[in-house]
């Protein structure tokens, strides 16, 4: 048992196991994400506790554990997720934390696969049925629109009245406050510093400010890039 009530005990051993277990830990982080959001950050507050990973539990709820208290037989979630919240705006770290996610409910398959030996037409069938769901960050982004409002992910989101990439020397903190976010202001997500007489661009996908430098981008190339996207954003 994993903590918490769990649905099954045992760790999966056939293709069906293996799947249900996969569709049912990432329902539970779907969940932590969209509508526990506020509690899972509040769980995740840096100064309480250091490093913390998000696990998706079998019985479709999540749970945020300390690294020392790790669950020993399964593979790791990245650990320290919430001081990785400092430097971001809330939504962005949001999607961190699917990103992350969505790469641990793939290694716990390819754990699972191995230890039970499956072979190859089963790996296959099994690879295709996980396959088969959107990305944990698409689920969630998709979960925040509107009904009926289609998602485009990975694309700009800003209306291209500009021809170039969005440049500047200096970026003061009221020029990309998140409303939804009272009290933010903006950092270079890569550094964490807020400003800086360096020069500046913008991603066009999550429209953070980003330090040339950080990115490593030259004055001369920022100034001749059509658009930005950030390494965030393009992974």
């Amino acid at each position: 048992m994993e903590g918490g009530s769990s649905c099954y005990s045992g760790m999966p051993n056939t293709v069906d196991e293996i799947y249900e277990d996969f569709k049912r830990r990432r329902e539970g982080i779907i969940k932590a994400l969209t509508e526990d959001f506020e509690e899972l950050y509040k769980q995740c507050d840096p100064q309480i506790e250091s490093f913390l990973g998000l696990y998706g539990l079998p019985d479709e709820s999540w749970k945020v554990v300390p690294q020392q208290e790790g669950i020993s037989m399964l593979p790791k979630p990245v650990w320290g997720i919430n001081n990785k919240r400092v430097p971001m705006s809330k939504k962005n770290w949001k999607y961190s934390v699917a990103e992350n996610s969505h790469v641990w409910l793939h290694a716990l398959v390819i754990f699972h696969v191995g230890r039970v030996g499956l072979g190859e037409e089963d790996k296959r069938l099994l690879f295709s049925m996980v396959e088969s769901f959107q990305g944990v960050e698409e689920a969630v982004k998709e979960a925040a629109q509107p009904a009926g409002k289609e998602i485009v992910t990975r694309q700009p989101s800003r209306k291209r009245k500009f021809p170039k990439a969005l440049v500047m020397d200096r970026v003061s903190p009221c020029q990309n406050e998140d409303e939804s976010d009272q009290g933010y202001q903006p950092h270079c997500p890569i550094c964490g510093e807020k400003d800086g007489d360096e020069k500046w661009i913008l991603c066009d996908v999550c429209e953070d400010w980003l330090h040339c430098r950080c990115v490593s981008i030259s004055s001369q190339e920022a100034d001749d890039m059509a658009q930005y996207i950030c390494p965030f954003c393009s992974t």
